[in-house]
């Protein structure tokens, strides 16, 4: 039997990793745009998920616990029932057009995620700005390789 507790660390998890990649402007000096660089305008982050517990509680979460250090930023979790997740995110990453920011990619799919160019590897990320110690290894490994 699962535990609720561990979706809810996972679905954190997976948001501060998120957030903190993609919560940022582009602001460059001279007035044009640049990656990494924080901005105070609004933001929304939309995510797609299955339609799951999960999705909710990462919604929920990054709307009362993120906002408190971020408040321009909003996060939409939209989610699509489970049979059809899989085609509606990779038929936006072949048409190179998405209606989402951040895909939550299930595990068996990050290989061809990543193979197909359409995931960025943040491994030196997390492991420079995530207490990656505060997690369990298990839910880690389970998640975060691919083949």
């Amino acid at each position: 039997m699962r535990q609720p507790g561990r979706w809810v660390r996972l679905a954190a998890l997976v948001a501060g990793i998120l957030l903190a990649a993609t919560a940022c402007g582009t602001q460059r000096s001279g007035g044009g745009q640049s990656p990494g660089a924080l901005t105070d305008k609004p933001t929304t982050l939309r995510f797609l998920w299955f339609n799951r517990p999960p999705a909710k509680a990462l919604e929920d979460f990054a709307n009362s616990g993120y906002r408190k250090i971020r408040p321009n930023v909003t996060v939409d979790v939209q989610t699509v029932p489970v049979a059809n997740w899989h085609d509606s995110i990779f038929s936006q990453f072949e048409a190179k057009r998405t209606s989402f920011d951040i895909a939550v990619l299930d595990s068996q799919d990050i290989g061809g995620a990543v193979s197909g160019g359409h995931v960025l590897d943040i491994t030196n990320f997390a492991r420079s700005n995530i207490d990656l110690q505060a997690y369990d290894s298990y839910l880690l490994a389970a998640y975060g390789q691919y083949p």
